[in-house]
């Protein structure tokens, strides 16, 4: 079960979750794939890569980094959260990134309140899009209609 962390207060109007890997190395999204309600996105990242999963918010985005000296398979799984009982035995809006290279992982709550207030929806695996090495997968729709996607 996961506690509730309200970890967005006021955002802005752009955002985007981007998952990316930072410098100018190789690394590789192998594969991308919607199961059981779930986006796993998997590839390998060498020594000099970062794997960050991103809300870009303009010029204060919120980022969750995972480093790894000398690099390895990774493995970012995106889930709503309305699927997963939390500590209070409810469910919530918003969505689950968690993020794994190699034997480390990491688990981050994302609450979907606020100016983020909305639905969180997972897209068919056609209607992913893939540009300049970043993947959108899902969008957040938020309560007045507009739809951020989410990469």
């Amino acid at each position: 079960m996961l506690k509730r962390m309200d970890v967005f207060l006021a955002l802005g109007l752009a955002l985007g979750l981007t998952v990316a890997v930072h410098t100018t190395a190789n690394a590789d999204i192998d594969k991308s794939t919607v199961e059981a309600g779930r986006v796993h996105i998997q590839g390998k990242l060498d020594s000099s890569h970062d794997l960050v999963v991103r809300i870009d918010r303009g010029d204060k985005p919120i980022e969750w980094r995972s480093t790894r000296t000398g690099g390895g398979e990774f493995e970012i799984v995106v889930e709503a959260a309305d699927k997963i009982r939390l500590e209070d035995g409810k469910t919530d809006r918003g969505f689950v990134v968690t993020t794994k290279i190699l034997t480390s992982s990491a688990i981050n709550y994302v609450h979907c309140a606020g100016d983020l207030a909305g639905t969180f929806a997972i897209r068919r695996e056609a209607d992913f899009v893939t540009k300049d090495g970043v993947l959108t997968f899902a969008d957040i729709t938020l309560d007045d209609g507009k739809k951020l996607p989410i990469s």
